[in-house]
């Protein structure tokens, strides 16, 4: 088959839809190499992450030359002399206007926080996303939700079609399924992730704060953040942690799994998430995982986590005191979650999986 992606994340973003692009159709191409792709991208960044796409093995689509908007509203024209068999928007759109061609549209739907969360959001932003998400979704031919959570909210928000949509789990970077170090050198509890209010930074932070005596956990966040982010750090200055708590950013993914496998927890403590990247990257380093049951959590951190309420006051602290202290059987528990974790959202099943369905909408 011929299959265009919308590859801009590909190349100009380097977090989670980014990393979800390349992780998605570097799989696709390692299992089902016989296909044509297509990257459709309004330009090229070079560097360490794209540079397997920079390659024979790959066609790289661009604008003949630079025009706003070129991905919405011109970019069917490349599909049509293409005649590509699919095209997969992986970030929440597909171009405006349909392709005369024969082509299959899919497009993936990650979350629709900015409708639950309203207040998180601009006025501008909310309508924009609103529009080409909910326009994609219903003229799309197939659905990819990341979750059935996403799936349910969608047909919610939307009423799409149930008999069009499809929930399929992302995989992660391949470092991440190789063999985890000793638990034994494990030191302090991570919190992976940008540094927004709905990822509730500031509820770990006053849960340190309630551990006394001898017990003075440490803490290592490894995100960005503007305004929010500074109030966690006034926080802390306020609650006398600045010794407990440390800041990372620019951290690259090598050095990320690292501190996974010297995390005694990552510490996740989200009001709603489409999916939970860093659950998954949690469990295949065999590092527990201590998050709420909101959004699609209890789907990627599976029946093994430690589940936390944050509507009760001391279940955060508590949770983090429990890991300060062996415990076979949570040893037992962490390592179903890394069997549980590998099964489900393995490079090679998340590949077939959307092989499987590029095949039956074209069959």
């Amino acid at each position: 088959m011929k299959i265009g992606f919308d590859a801009k994340r590909v190349f100009h973003n380097t977090t989670g839809l980014g990393n979800y692009s390349r992780t998605l159709i570097k799989n696709l191409h390692r299992y089902y190499p016989d296909h044509e792709y297509f990257l459709f991208t309004p330009s090229v960044i070079e560097n360490a992450d794209t540079a397997p796409f920079l390659t024979s093995d790959f066609n790289i689509v661009t604008p003949t030359k630079k025009v706003p908007g070129w991905r919405s509203l011109f970019s069917y024209k490349s599909i049509e002399k293409l005649n590509l068999d699919i095209y997969h928007g992986l970030s929440h759109e597909i171009p405006l206007i349909k392709p005369s061609s024969n082509t299959t549209m899919v497009v993936t739907i990650h979350d629709l926080i900015f409708l639950n969360r309203a207040s998180d959001y601009n006025r501008w932003d909310r309508w924009s996303y609103n529009y080409k998400y909910k326009r994609a979704a219903q003229s799309c031919d197939a659905l990819v939700a990341i979750s059935e959570y996403t799936r349910e909210q969608v047909k919610k928000h939307w009423g799409v079609e149930e008999k069009k949509m499809h929930t399929i789990y992302q995989s992660c970077y391949d470092g991440y399924f190789q063999k985890a170090i000793s638990k034994s050198d494990r030191s302090y509890f991570l919190y992976v992730g940008s540094v927004v209010k709905r990822k509730g930074l500031h509820h770990v932070i006053d849960a340190l704060g309630k551990c006394s005596g001898r017990y003075k956990p440490r803490l290592i966040v490894v995100g960005t953040g503007s305004s929010y982010m500074q109030q966690c750090r006034d926080k802390i200055q306020k609650l006398g942690l600045e010794d407990q708590v440390e800041f990372k950013k620019n951290v690259g993914t090598d050095e990320l799994i690292s501190l996974y496998d010297k995390a005694q927890a990552l510490v996740f403590p989200s009001k709603e998430e489409g999916f939970g990247i860093p659950v998954i990257e949690a469990g295949l380093r065999n590092t527990p995982v201590i998050t709420t049951r909101e959004g699609a959590l209890t789907e990627s951190a599976g029946p093994y986590a430690t589940y936390i309420d944050l509507d009760q006051a001391d279940d955060l602290k508590n949770a983090l005191l429990s890991f300060l202290i062996p415990n076979k059987n949570r040893d037992i528990l962490t390592e179903k979650s890394y069997i549980y974790v590998k099964s489900l959202f393995s490079p090679e099943s998340t590949a077939r999986s959307l092989q499987e369905l590029y095949v039956n909408l074209r069959t």
